[in-house]
């Protein structure tokens, strides 16, 4: 058995599915899946095969595999790798190298561009967005490697692993009486000081929860809802975060952030005390002046990654500790005191600035963004995956689409990689048999569209919501605040051309309906949604549609300050 097939037989007791895009630097890696239990799915480029990746180890919980190919089939993942580093997913990109011998690590010349055919020095290149990389250098050495690879990449906080496999070592036999095996360290639990974060709680009277992507990645959704309800504290989540809390909740108020809703940020700004778990507080949830954000409250953040603790100054109490272990800790806690006025004025504030009656510009001619996203997330069904892209999309999803019970919501949350959506969609659809929604807009779709022929050739059970908007539309908007109306690659007039959705999906051979009305999306979907099948929904929308309601900033002299979170244009009486 040489290390190809010994890794193809230690995969298949772990995953059911790789994304790839076939290549020489991994062709004996390849072969071995040939006659293993895991069904390889081919893309046409490799981003497509690690937003794919990404997206089955966030919906399924689990770590998940992607193959490259040496050289540009390993650059072409780093922004996948990136992004699964920024939004801690667990999963590992194993890769083809060139011999050994014709590798740069191999020759210890500093400075080598290149040593190998189609050959790049992957390792030095993703050390820092990696939580370890390594070149399989001894064939009895794939064990303990792959062994290590599935630890780390759930440990403590997850995040992707890279290993490489020059291929002479694909090709070479692995003595089973030699290799070792990887043990796993036990994590020591960190016990909190429960005394201390319930002096403070009782000290306060406008206590906040908040959840970040942390909360999903550790799996403790469930518990944190019933502690939230035990101890009765109204709870914002981040947008990363959104599928923590399912909208409806009683106890869930909003999104705070400068593209977040009303409710969320006046309660965050209001409130004197603050429990933070699961978020790094990017400046998409805390806005873009921190020293703003929540200035009257106590500051308690938990988090298993001390860089994230270090990183935010303006917290009050940092406890660094892995969720599972303090959520259990947090059961513990029992309060004398109630904050039920506070807690009914933050269900006013919800009720009062849902998003859906903001002064939304409305013409006969095109829908509005809102009223689209309005719509399907009222027919959307409970237990569904929804996938969301960047751009326009990400914001009025994040700001309007209402998480009902078990879904889960899939986003390219910190980095905002345009593209995503399409092939995640593809990732998760290759695991479940149900229907998968993918929301992208027109812009984002043409970095990725290629990839619905993967869609196709493998009836992806997927239905995609395409906003029609003629370009980049959430760039376009701002390029026309901030520079007198001039736009740049934003739309067909300055220099980006999109082609007609209907003759796109005619061309992959995909089912199509137009939408030029609400009705004709509610009567559409009732019309596909029994079909196992992918389609696409073209949503005719307003073109210069704005995002409100948001936080206005302006350049005074050279500098770009941003208002508080509390003052969300259009601005209220």
């Amino acid at each position: 058995m040489n290390v190809a097939e010994f890794t193809a037989k230690y995969l298949e007791k772990k995953i059911k599915k790789i994304f790839t895009v076939t290549g020489g630097g991994m062709m004996f890696l390849t072969d071995s899946l040939h006659s293993s239990k895991i069904k390889l799915i081919f893309n046409h480029h490799e981003q497509a095969s690690i937003f794919a990746t990404d997206a089955m180890a966030r919906a399924s919980g689990k770590t998940q595999v992607c193959f490259a190919t040496s050289g540009p089939g390993i650059t072409n993942c780093v922004t996948g790798i990136l992004s699964a580093w920024q939004d801690s997913t667990p999963i590992i990109v194993i890769a083809g190298q060139s011999k050994t011998r014709e590798t740069i690590q191999f020759s210890k010349i500093k400075n080598l561009r290149q040593h190998g055919t189609f050959e790049a020095n992957a390792i030095e290149i993703l050390k820092p967005i990696t939580k370890f990389t390594k070149q399989i250098t001894n064939p009895d050495s794939i064990k303990y490697y792959l062994d290590k690879a599935f630890y780390e990449s759930t440990n403590c906080r997850p995040g992707p692993i890279y290993l490489e496999i020059p291929l002479d070592i694909q090709s070479a036999k692995v003595n089973i009486k030699k290799y070792k095996s990887f043990f796993q360290k036990k994590v020591k639990e960190k016990k909190l000081n429960l005394q201390l974060i319930k002096k403070y709680l009782n000290k306060s009277s406008r206590p906040i929860i908040l959840l970040g992507n942390g909360i999903n990645v550790a799996h403790q959704s469930i518990k944190i809802k019933q502690i939230i309800k035990k101890l009765k504290i109204p709870t914002l989540t981040t947008q990363l975060g959104k599928a923590a809390m399912e909208y409806e909740n009683n106890f869930f108020i909003g999104h705070p952030g400068p593209k977040g809703d009303r409710a969320g940020n006046l309660a965050v700004q209001n409130s004197d005390f603050i429990l933070i778990l699961g978020s790094s507080l990017p400046s998409q949830t805390i806005g873009w002046e921190h020293d703003k954000f929540s200035p009257n409250s106590f500051k308690i953040q938990i988090d298993p990654d001390k860089s994230i603790l270090k990183k935010n100054k303006f917290i009050n109490l940092k406890i660094n500790s892995d969720l599972k272990f303090a959520i259990k800790d947090l059961k513990k806690i029992v309060l004398k005191k109630n904050f039920t006025e506070w807690h009914k004025k933050c269900l006013k504030w919800k009720k009062k600035y849902q998003i859906i009656l903001e002064p939304h510009v409305r013409k006969k001619s095109a829908l509005n963004y809102y009223d689209i996203v309005d719509n399907i997330s009222q027919l959307i069904p409970e237990n569904s995956t929804i996938i969301s892209d960047a751009g326009a999309a990400f914001y009025v999803m994040g700001q309007a689409f209402r998480i009902k019970k078990n879904q889960k919501y899939l986003i390219p949350g910190s980095l905002g990689q345009m593209g995503y959506a399409i092939p995640a969609s593809s990732g998760v659809s290759s695991l479940i048999s149900k229907n998968v929604f993918c929301i992208t807009g027109d812009g984002s779709m043409m970095t990725n569209f290629h990839e619905l022929s993967v869609i196709k050739k493998n009836n992806f059970n997927i239905k995609i919501f395409l906003i029609n908007n003629g370009g980049y539309m959430s760039i376009r908007n701002s390029q026309k605040e901030f520079f007198q109306n001039n736009v740049h690659g934003t739309n067909y007039q300055s220099g980006v051309y999109i082609p007609n959705i209907h003759d796109v999906s005619k061309f992959f051979n995909i089912k199509y309906y137009k939408c030029i009305t609400e009705s004709d999306i509610s009567n559409n979907f009732k019309k596909e949604i029994n079909y196992k099948r992918p389609a696409i929904f073209d949503c005719y929308s307003m073109k210069n549609q704005k995002i409100i309601p948001s936080i206005k900033s302006k350049v005074i002299k050279g500098k770009l300050i941003a208002q508080p979170l509390e003052n969300m244009y259009p601005y209220l009486d």
